[in-house]
């Protein structure tokens, strides 16, 4: 489906009057976003006991919700907002479900497997856990925009995608991810993008 011909806010607007057709587009837009950070919270979290579809229901919840609350008078992308959104949602679901566990951190990683997205073949190629935590740790860092255009590329989403899903030119995405590549094709030689 082409959703450049479709603008987010107009489509927020038309969900707040009550347009089941508009909300389809966003959830079918944005799906595969909800179904990357449901995996990455599954995988880290799937010794309690609970299926993937419990973690994916939370990630589903979440990205109604955010469209209901979403305030496009705070300057805000509405891609930024549901990802916080779905993000803060998990994290409080996993937080449920361990009883108790102690602040959430990516550092909390204890497999090289809890940290590699089943989309993605990129990360195999760095066999180092080191290596793995420390590109981890230099995506977390980077500004929220550059960060999402990273992960996106690096789990396997094209230029194209990126560029519909976070509403930037393509010309932006792909200067931006070449900056990162060549900045840190030095930390990791075997880092193939």
């Amino acid at each position: 489906m082409d959703y450049k011909k479709y603008n987010d806010y107009e489509l927020i607007y038309m969900i707040r009057e009550n347009d089941d057709t508009s909300k389809s587009i966003l959830f079918k837009k944005y799906y595969p976003i909800l179904v990357s950070i449901a995996n990455e919270y599954y995988h880290k979290y799937k010794h309690f006991a609970y299926d993937y579809d419990d973690f994916l229901q939370e990630a589903y919840i979440a990205f109604f919700n955010s469209l209901v609350s979403f305030n496009e008078n705070k300057n805000v992308l509405l891609y930024s907002y549901i990802v916080l959104c779905v993000r803060r949602k998990m994290m409080t679901f996993c937080k449920k479900i361990s009883k108790g566990c102690k602040i959430f951190s990516y550092d909390d990683y204890d497999e090289i497997n809890d940290i590699i997205d089943t989309r993605s073949n990129v990360y195999s190629h760095i066999t180092d856990f080191e290596s793995l935590k420390k590109l981890k740790n230099i995506i977390l860092n980077l500004s929220f925009n550059d960060s999402a255009i990273v992960e996106l590329r690096i789990n396997g989403f094209s230029y194209k995608e990126i560029s519909l899903l976070l509403e930037i030119p393509i010309s932006t995405i792909e200067y931006k991810f070449r900056n990162f590549r060549q900045r840190y094709k030095k930390i990791f030689t075997d880092f193939i993008i």
